[in-house]
């Protein structure tokens, strides 16, 4: 595995426009090329597969294509299983979030995109929405069913459902002249999926405490460690400083996010007392959980503005061809949470 080449994408527009004097990097995290999810909800899936890309070239030095939809593929069998134990009483959707991603590599590894890639189009591309829709009429059948009426066999319909669309991932490949499995291929890469937490700012729970997030995507009751506002900013902020790079779980649905012109802020009104907003928001679900992206960077502007500097899937969309400027305010008031190297976060922060 170490053979393989390192290569490593920098934002290539940004450092152009740099050069100008526009902006400063502040941090620069390597990391892949943009992607893009097309048709499909996978955005969760996109975004936390390329942070694992970053942190391979981070602590290995290697760069990998990894198969976003082996992580779909394993994530939707589990969570069709959740939805029938849950009796049809959670959310079923394409949607995840970051940890998912986490609890398929703990039990089936990784594996590059060449070995699965899951494409539902001639052109190598994703379109969801037959899988999608034949998923979700499954489910409405049988979700609300007892035993004995719930079939025995509805995990092997369910698969058969999900291959049929993305096909089935092999359990042993060749790459670069070896063959693998996925267990194996995640070991080489030295990633361990254990050294990944999920941190958020409520205060609707304590601070410095784990709590499962009230979201309908966390159907797998994931945990997250709540910090206070300024803290979750300076962890952010720091982790970038340090070259880690973060996954970056919120909101897109305000009239400030603008992928096309590559700027995400907020209006004059919203970010008077931000912190307060920031809790209210959450509460009355005017924040909700829309997008998944992958942070990768912080720049400051020549008039002194701070940005982060996001990595979408959207493909080469907008003003920087896939990637996004995140204002401050926007990121404090419209990020519900972020998943990070537990080793960016000093040992402090869980003794308080």
């Amino acid at each position: 595995m170490k053979t393989i080449a390192l290569f490593v994408i920098f934002f290539t527009i940004i450092i152009q426009v740099s050069g100008q004097g526009l902006f400063d990097t502040l941090a620069l995290v390597p990391h892949t090329t943009v992607k893009d999810q097309q048709s499909s909800g996978t955005c969760w899936s996109f975004a936390t597969t390329s942070f694992i890309e970053s942190e391979l070239i981070r602590t290995n030095h290697i760069s990998l294509d990894l198969s976003e939809m082996f992580f779909v593929y394993y994530s939707l069998v589990a969570k069709a299983e959740m939805h029938v134990r849950m009796q049809g009483n959670n959310f079923f959707t394409p949607g995840g979030q970051m940890h998912d991603i986490m609890n398929v590599v703990q039990q089936h590894g990784l594996m590059p995109e060449e070995a699965y890639g899951g494409y539902t189009t001639e052109e190598n591309g994703h379109n969801h929405a037959l899988l999608d829709t034949a998923l979700a009429h499954y489910m409405n059948q049988i979700s609300r069913l007892k035993f004995p009426e719930l079939p025995a066999n509805r995990n092997t319909i369910v698969d058969s459902i999900i291959s049929l669309y993305l096909g089935i991932p092999p359990q042993n490949f060749n790459f670069h002249g070896k063959k693998w499995n996925s267990k194996e291929f995640c070991d080489s890469a030295g990633f361990n999926p254990d050294e990944y937490i999920t941190l958020t700012s409520y205060s609707h729970h304590p601070y410095y405490s784990w709590f499962v997030l009230e979201d309908r995507y966390n159907w797998s009751n994931g945990l997250y460690y709540n910090v206070p506002p300024d803290v979750f900013v300076q962890l952010c902020d720091s982790a970038l400083l340090k070259g880690y790079s973060f996954v970056w779980d919120g909101d897109v649905s305000e009239v400030g996010f603008r992928p096309e012109t590559g700027v995400a802020s907020l209006s004059l009104t919203q970010k008077a007392n931000i912190e307060t907003l920031r809790q209210i928001m959450f509460n009355n679900h005017e924040t909700t959980v829309d997008h998944v992206m992958h942070i990768v960077g912080k720049l400051r502007k020549y008039n002194g503005d701070e940005y982060y500097l996001v990595k979408n899937s959207w493909g080469l969309y907008g003003k920087y061809k896939g990637y996004i400027l995140m204002s401050c305010d926007y990121f404090l008031l419209k990020t519900v949470a972020v998943m990070m190297n537990k080793n960016a976060i000093p040992d402090y922060i869980f003794k308080q």
